[in-house]
């Protein structure tokens, strides 16, 4: 069983709580820098910030 927790809300990236933008860290594969900049680019929604990494091979 995992010991990730589920964000408060699985469809919004929330790079302000250091629990939630870890967990996001780790379900995209990335940096706490690069979540902050896609997050910045297309918005919190998780589903364009999964694919805004994607885009630049992660």
């Amino acid at each position: 069983m995992s010991d990730r927790r589920i964000p408060a809300d699985p469809e919004r990236v929330n790079t302000h709580s250091d629990e939630e933008a870890a967990y996001w860290c780790k379900e995209f594969d990335c940096t706490r820098d690069e979540l902050r900049e896609a997050v910045s680019a297309v918005g919190e929604t998780a589903q364009d910030v999964r694919m805004h990494l994607s885009q630049r091979g992660h």
